[in-house]
């Protein structure tokens, strides 16, 4: 379209040159040439002109476009790319924490897992230096823990979490300001939901074994 607009605006002044040189030298040639249509090839001439010149004028303007379409689009992938790299990053942080929290740990030999509750006291606050143990029923071993996590996944929105080897355990809460040291067990009475019809008080065995995080063990018979 362009080629043929240029053509068309070389082509026209040949023409009207080469008519005038036509009338110049023969004038007859002025009964077939008269001077309106003279003057409205002019204006054809002149309209063309302005045509071609606002075709310029749009093609460099969308070439000005199109350059910043591309770097916008250059702009918006790099900037996909770090916020992927930002996403595949902290994707990878869960993965690692969730790895940490529920792997086997190994030391020396020994595989570790984990027991893990919520914490209860007969009031309406959990005491600050209540320390949760568990022993182990064969080697008598103690493992305890006075961290209190504060999470909503607890009854009470606090809890706790022992790493303790495989193998059995008893497991206790124990409020060390209590002159009487006082054990908390984890028992009968506390799976019979502490109804007085209830009898027994005895401490219930938990087994941690690899692979299993040993849940619902609620240390709260203090009504011994």
């Amino acid at each position: 379209m362009k080629k043929f607009l240029f053509l068309s605006l070389l082509g026209l002044p040949v023409l009207f040159l080469w008519g005038c040189s036509l009338i110049n030298n023969n004038d007859s040639w002025i009964n077939t040439w008269d001077l309106e249509k003279i003057s409205q090839l002019e204006q054809q001439l002149s309209w063309l002109l302005e045509q071609f010149s606002w075709l310029q004028a749009e093609n460099e303007s969308l070439k000005e476009t199109l350059s910043w379409t591309v770097n916008s689009l250059k702009t918006l992938q790099e900037e996909n790319e770090e916020l992927q790299a930002d996403v595949d990053k902290y994707k990878k942080m869960i993965v690692d924490s969730k790895s940490n929290n529920n792997q086997t740990i190994t030391q020396n030999n020994v595989s570790y897992w984990f027991i893990e509750w919520s914490l209860s006291y007969p009031s309406d606050w959990i005491p600050a230096d209540m320390k949760i143990c568990a022993q182990n029923t064969t080697t008598q071993a103690l493992i305890c823990t006075t961290d209190h996590i504060n999470s909503n996944q607890y009854t009470y929105w606090i809890g706790y979490k022992l790493k303790v080897p495989v193998g059995n355990y008893y497991v206790y809460a124990q409020v060390q300001s209590w002159n009487n040291n006082y054990k908390s067990y984890y028992s009968d009475f506390v799976i019979c939901w502490l109804k007085a019809e209830c009898p027994s008080h005895n401490p219930i065995q938990v087994s941690v074994t690899q692979n299993n995080i040993s849940t619902n063990i609620n240390p709260r018979d203090w009504y011994q």
